[in-house]
């Protein structure tokens, strides 16, 4: 029979080795199996006790059930964004102006628009637009946009 404080810190062992991976690698998930392990172990070392008897799962889950509640709450704060996604998708463009840096047809989605500094492809329903000239996207096919000249007052 194996000592059990040696099977504690064995258990509190492999549970820090777990910590240490994370930390390594994070979104590994194993901190909530660690949390368990060191649990576990620090339990066997507290109170020896047989860990292959009827109380090892009922400590495992007593143990397993507010680690892994309290590792996904701590997982939650520490990875909250600091600002909404700045990922835009061709359809949030719909209304915008932006200025044509290739000519835009309507045969074609060789065209290209400059909205906030970012490039989209696009072609026109009415007659070519030329460079340099503001235009207003009317509409979205897939992620090209369908563009008109503006018109200012």
């Amino acid at each position: 029979m194996v000592d059990p404080t040696l099977i504690g810190y064995g258990l509190v062992s492999l549970g820090v080795v777990m910590f240490i991976l994370e930390a390594l690698i994070p979104g590994f998930f194993i901190a909530v199996p660690a949390t368990i392990l060191v649990i576990l172990g620090a339990c066997e070392l507290i109170v020896p006790f047989d860990l292959f008897t009827v109380y090892a799962p009922l400590i495992a889950i007593a143990t397993g059930v507010p680690a892994t509640v309290i590792t996904i709450l701590v997982y939650r704060r520490m990875a909250t964004p600091d600002k909404a996604p700045t990922t835009k998708s061709a359809d949030s463009l719909v209304g915008l102006e932006g200025l044509v840096t290739v000519p835009v047809t309507h045969d074609a989605p060789r065209g290209k628009v400059k909205i906030h500094q970012e490039t989209w492809s696009a072609i026109t329903r009415g007659p070519a637009i030329a460079p340099h000239t503001r235009v207003r996207v009317t509409g979205v096919e897939g992620i090209i946009l369908v563009v008109e000249p503006a018109h200012h007052a």
